[in-house]
């Protein structure tokens, strides 16, 4: 899609020259300082603290991919990787209804804190076979997977682990050698270390 069809159709977010800002610019992340396009800038309620609002950005592309995934209550979900994403998407399948949400982490401390925000059900995969373990609880695999680990190891995991007819939702990036970047989004690609604008209201 190019940047005037993006920009026309008001989805700025699949725009080809949109950048992470501290990621994949020069300045901006850690700086004291950062100049950024209006319409990114977004003032705190007040009462919201720094640490609080530190969480809006994972905690919101947490709550996307399960809305993304057609989720719906009394579904069975394995999530590889808990990461602060994966954590999000714990929470979220949680409340949406999930009957089981497995997840799969070698991090203890990430264990203990998926079961502490909704999690059923944990497992190490340096021990236990997340696949094995998935198909072991449902009928013929979950009816979604989620992946935030990044690598092609549980990319693959998580497509065999969910049954025929089921949802997979890739969030990570990286596995981009060999025949994993057969998975990547087709929109993929380096990014220009200088931003352009995408704004949904330039209509160019």
């Amino acid at each position: 899609m190019s940047r005037l069809h993006v920009l026309r159709a008001g989805v700025y977010r699949r725009c080809p020259d949109a950048v992470a800002i501290g990621l994949q610019t020069a300045t901006g992340g850690f700086g004291e300082h950062a100049v950024v396009p209006e319409q990114q800038v977004h003032r705190l309620p007040d009462g919201v603290s720094l640490s609080s609002a530190a969480l809006v950005e994972p905690l919101a592309v947490g709550l996307h991919a399960v809305r993304r995934s057609r989720l719906r209550a009394g579904d069975t979900v394995a999530i590889f990787g808990a990461g602060t994403i994966g954590l999000s998407v714990a929470w979220a399948a949680d409340r949406a209804g999930a009957t089981a949400v497995l997840v799969s982490e070698p991090s203890r401390h990430r264990r203990r804190t998926a079961l502490d925000i909704g999690a059923d059900e944990t497992i190490d995969p340096r021990e236990i076979d997340p696949v094995e373990s998935a198909r072991s609880r449902t009928v013929d695999g979950v009816d979604v997977a989620f992946e935030f680990a990044g690598i092609s190891e549980t990319v693959y995991a998580a497509i065999r682990s969910t049954r025929r007819g089921g949802a997979v939702v890739v969030g990570s990036d990286g596995y981009d050698r060999g025949p994993r970047s057969q998975l990547r989004d087709r929109n993929s690609h380096p990014r220009r270390r200088r931003p352009r604008e995408c704004d949904p209201r330039n209509r160019l």
